[in-house]
């Protein structure tokens, strides 16, 4: 296979922080910015979809601007945040002000690549398993049902998930995709188009529907679509599930997504 190159390193990260600055034109997302520092919350209850996301390097008097979010996250009742860094910029120094303070550093998931135009299309899957691109609401209720169980979440995350997603509209940005094996819906998954990034995110199968090539499948359709958009550059984080699935398809692991998370439970 061919290798990846270098620069491809930064494309799950900065794809992800892509995504997360898509909330600021979400009602049901809560947005705040300053030079070099955005701060985003939702109500889902997932450590990711509240948090921060520095885009300078840090300075010795910012102990007390990272208090201030911690503070703000307690009061607003958010058990764990994440502080998230562009890409670039340096992972030690920012952990010299934050770890002091109480956050932890995680090196999880992996990020990983695919040139769209070596993806790996030939896939073994049910003649049963059929595709469709959600464009209203009723179907997104139902896709976000399917990725609720699918990434095996607890069920409450579904009502705050559906308003989060149903916020957005039908964006051009994001689209989803729900997957029906034998009729039901059985495997989830988005595509979000940032930065010359073809973005994969919020993969998942039900229980009952694994280990028939439904991932794979459901991954494969959205990039696809953005292959024949014109897009060359394929990146997601991976699952510990998903990694050889992924693999199969052409990915390439690059990275780490590493990110800060501050625990205040």
């Amino acid at each position: 296979m061919t290798s990846i190159i270098p620069s491809y390193a930064t494309a799950p990260l900065a794809s992800l922080i892509g995504f997360f600055r898509l909330f600021k034109h979400n009602p049901q997302a809560e947005w705040t910015e300053q030079p070099g520092l955005e701060r985003y919350r939702t109500a889902v209850p997932h450590p990711w979809f509240s948090g921060v996301v520095a885009s300078r390097l840090p300075s010795s008097n910012d102990q007390a601007l990272i208090q201030e979010q911690i503070t703000y996250f307690n009061n607003q009742g958010v058990n764990t945040f994440t502080w998230w860094l562009e890409p670039g910029l340096p992972v030690d120094e920012w952990g010299n002000q934050l770890l002091p303070l109480g956050f932890a550093i995680s090196h999880d998931p992996p990020g990983m690549v695919c040139d769209l135009r070596r993806l790996h299309s030939d896939l073994s899957t049910p003649a049963s398993f059929k595709v469709i691109q959600v464009s209203d609401q009723p179907t997104l209720d139902i896709w976000t049902k399917t990725f609720v169980k699918g990434f095996g979440l607890p069920e409450s995350y579904t009502i705050s998930f559906y308003n989060l997603l149903a916020g957005f509209g039908l964006n051009a940005m994001l689209k989803h995709y729900l997957g029906y094996l034998d009729g039901e819906p059985s495997a989830a998954a988005s595509l979000f188009i940032s930065d010359g990034i073809a973005g994969i995110y919020n993969v998942g199968v039900i229980e009952q529907a694994r280990r028939k090539g439904l991932g794979a499948a459901i991954t494969l359709v959205p990039l696809l679509e953005a292959r024949d958009m014109g897009y060359t550059l394929g990146a997601l984080q991976s699952s510990e599930m998903g990694f050889n699935v992924y693999q199969r398809l052409g990915f390439q692991k690059v990275s780490n997504v590493t990110h800060f998370y501050y625990p205040t439970v």
